[in-house]
């Protein structure tokens, strides 16, 4: 697996389908303009961390059956915990209470629909500098969750305000909960994904090469920018929920030692078994593109 070249031409792509639906956060990276954003972006490695990061929770169900997707204080708390603990080696460190957080009945927004615009709009809190997330019992099969980036609604879709701040904001199914009966979304570590997105990071293998003008059929193409994070081996999209170490979907040329894929990251498809932690590229990422995108937008 080849550690992926610094590509700063970058070209918009359609969005791809997440693999079981494991999380829906595939999205076209920066704009026809970001070549030149990128070259702001990537000197910049020393942008300082993002300030305390507001965290509001709204939990969302269909009835108030915890069956049907009405969380426990319990639950909520230890989610927020989670998200504290994965941030906090990282210098990313968030402000969440008591007032910060609702219960929402609401049968129209639970069941098999993933449009959250509605929801979105209707509950959203904080600006641009605030992350909300939705837990909501979401009834398709293998579905984790999904997450604006900073840049997608203004940039790509054209978004306005104050509708792309209502919209932005990650949402997990409640099945990925720590100690959910989910085979491998099990531990709570799908909200710790969903916010790297959040934050600007993308999937190892994103986007299987299919964002470049050559199109390759071979994600491992060496010129693939991938994930944008240069110490993140690439990789291909392999089937969700694996946890094997010596998996090496990009492998390199015979006599070369291997590299193997980076199944340990929280931005991989992997079980939440082993997914354990961010690498200092991601965590340089994700301070220059909140600095970028989020520190100086105080609208609300």
């Amino acid at each position: 697996m080849h550690f992926q070249a610094l590509v700063v031409s970058l070209l918009a792509a359609s969005p791809v389908l997440a693999l079981d639906h494991h999380c829906d956060t595939h999205v076209p990276d920066m704009p026809s303009n970001g070549t030149a954003k990128l070259r702001r972006l990537t000197p910049r490695q020393q942008a300082p961390a993002p300030p305390t990061v507001p965290l509001y929770i709204h939990v969302v169900a269909g009835t108030d059956k915890r069956e049907d997707g009405y969380l426990t204080k319990e639950e909520v708390d230890h989610q927020v915990d989670l998200i504290h603990e994965a941030y906090k080696p990282y210098g990313i460190t968030f402000k969440h209470d008591a007032s910060m957080r609702q219960w929402v009945v609401n049968a129209s927004w639970a069941g098999e629909s993933r449009d959250f615009n509605e929801m979105k709009e209707a509950l959203r809190k904080g600006d641009y500098r605030s992350i909300n997330l939705y837990i909501r019992n979401v009834t398709v099969a293998n579905y984790g969750g999904t997450c604006t980036n900073p840049w997608t609604q203004e940039e790509h879709w054209k978004t306005p305000f104050p509708q792309r701040l209502q919209r932005d904001g990650c949402v997990i199914n409640q099945i990925t909960l720590d100690k959910s009966s989910h085979s491998y979304m099990n531990m709570g570590k799908t909200a710790i994904h969903e916010i790297g997105h959040w934050f600007g990071l993308h999937h190892p293998h994103e986007h299987q090469g299919v964002r470049n003008g050559v199109n390759p059929e071979d994600p491992c193409w060496s010129g693939n920018p991938d994930d944008d994070v240069l110490d993140t081996p690439k990789m291909k999209d392999v089937p969700a929920g694996q946890c094997n170490y010596t998996q090496n979907s990009c492998p390199e040329p015979a006599g070369q030692l291997p590299i193997y894929d980076p199944v340990d990251n929280y931005m991989s498809y992997s079980s939440d078994s082993c997914i354990t932690k961010f690498t200092p590229g991601q965590k340089d990422r994700m301070y220059n593109i909140y600095d970028k995108y989020r520190k100086n937008e105080t609208r609300g």
